[in-house]
């Protein structure tokens, strides 16, 4: 069975020529994005996914994964894929309970172009897509550098605001040890916590360096802002917790002291019943004595 991206007849008359066209295995993915320079672990279950995998593994341990247009789509047919994915290596297949735990590198991007099932997995006839890059070393433009060098800050910044203590260790692990700007702004992609799964596609899917960066940079903007709120919240909750935690020992040191002096008026129990004796209307003789008890009990620990 064979799908195309629009035209089925045209893909059908295609159909001996793109046979010569070097395929891969291919891996549809249902939420997640690979993206080229980083390592990632993929978690497979599905027979077909499961012997793409296996074709990779036993051959030039080489795959194409690609996201899904709808993750419930458990046999999706072109028309269903993004047409942009990643040329990946597999690196390593772990099998367990009925499926696998995969390790994948990007490598780069490729353009999906014909499917095709064969035997019990799919095959992609693909085209690469030219990499992004960035030479620092070189005369980049001014706009370039700077935005580069404004989303490294803005991680940096980001990470120091969720941990204080270890905010440059966790940006050195995740960010820094990469040298590669193109690598790292995939890599932020990949960590950013309020990107959704199609919005990772579109930033796979970009083939301007100053676009990415920019969007890049208008996403760690957001996440900053984000976060600072969020600090401003928490600051705010454990003022107001303090501030009753105060209170509370502060009322009970009163009525401690108010007890050792005999003055302990403020018992909710007492002046409760107080309030009710009182419109009880009592005989005046019957209220001095009430009044009386009422006094001795309040004195009582």
């Amino acid at each position: 069975m064979k799908y195309g991206l629009d035209d089925r007849t045209l893909v059908s008359d295609a159909k001996n020529s793109w046979k010569s066209v070097p395929t891969l295995p291919l891996l549809p993915l249902k939420n997640l994005v690979i993206f080229p320079t980083l390592v990632a672990p993929v978690a497979v279950g599905r027979a077909r996914s499961l012997a793409s995998v296996k074709v990779s593994a036993n051959g030039s341990r080489e795959v194409i994964v690609v996201l899904q247009r709808d993750p419930e789509a458990e046999e999706p047919a072109q028309e269903e894929l993004h047409e942009i994915g990643t040329l990946c290596t597999v690196s390593r297949v772990e099998e367990r309970n009925g499926g696998a735990q995969v390790i994948v590198q990007g490598n780069q991007r490729v353009q999906i172009d014909v499917v095709d099932e064969v035997d019990d997995y799919l095959s992609v006839a693909y085209t690469p897509i030219d990499d992004l890059s960035i030479d620092l070393d070189d005369n980049v433009e001014p706009r370039i550098e700077a935005l580069h060098r404004e989303t490294l800050e803005l991680a940096k910044e980001i990470a120091n605001s969720l941990n204080p203590d270890k905010g440059d260790q966790i940006f050195q692990q995740f960010i820094g040890q990469i040298d590669e700007p193109i690598s790292q702004m995939y890599k932020i992609a990949s960590v950013a916590q309020n990107l959704s799964t199609e919005e990772r596609q579109e930033l796979l899917e970009i083939d301007s360096t100053e676009e990415l960066l920019t969007r890049i940079h208008e996403v760690l903007q957001h996440e900053h802002a984000v976060t600072e709120i969020q600090k401003e919240i928490q600051s705010q909750a454990r003022e107001d917790v303090e501030h009753q935690q105060r209170e509370h020992v502060l009322r009970h040191q009163k009525r401690a002291i108010e007890q050792a002096l005999g003055e302990d008026e403020g018992d909710e129990d007492i002046a409760e019943l107080k309030d009710e004796l009182r419109q009880a209307n009592l005989p005046e003789a019957v209220q001095k004595e009430v009044d009386r008890e009422l006094k001795r009990l309040s004195r009582m620990s």
